[in-house]
């Protein structure tokens, strides 16, 4: 192999790393520039599968939030408070291992008209399974909707 030859092989790889690395920045920027908004597909497919609750269903109209909320854990559990953008409600109510209960939460804002978009953000589900200590699962996705 000629040095010519190497150099060359060389330069080709560093450009195509050069490239990569361009459009991840690229990318990285569009999703600053744009605050990382999450959408209504994302916000349900992270929420559905959330542990060790998911919201598997959500309606927000007027001020009320209805959530739709499903336990994976192998135990009973106590879910003592669900905090919406850093107000906390009250729930008290126990949940069997796999079982599923409607939640309604009053939050203090409105959603407002029928069709606007609504994302709520630092959802907080404050719980105790049985035998344990009082645990928190923080959402680290908004809860993104439309309003009823």
């Amino acid at each position: 192999m000629e040095k010519g030859q190497v150099s060359s092989e060389y330069m080709l790889i560093l450009a195509v790393v050069l490239v990569i690395a361009i459009a991840a920045i690229a990318l990285l920027r569009d999703t600053i520039l744009t605050g990382g908004s999450v959408n209504q597909q994302q916000s349900r497919a992270y929420w559905s599968v959330a542990s060790p609750f998911s919201i598997t269903a959500h309606k927000y109209q007027g001020s009320m939030l209805e959530l739709d909320v499903q336990s994976s854990l192998p135990v009973t559990v106590d879910l003592q408070t669900i905090s919406v953008e850093g107000t906390s409600h009250t729930i008290d109510r126990t949940f069997n291992p796999g079982q599923r209960a409607v939640i309604n939460v009053s939050l203090s804002a409105n959603c407002g008209d029928a069709g606007n978009s609504y994302s709520l953000e630092d959802i907080q589900i404050r719980y105790v399974p049985t035998g344990s200590l009082p645990q928190t699962q923080s959402g680290s996705i908004p809860l993104v909707g439309t309003c009823s």
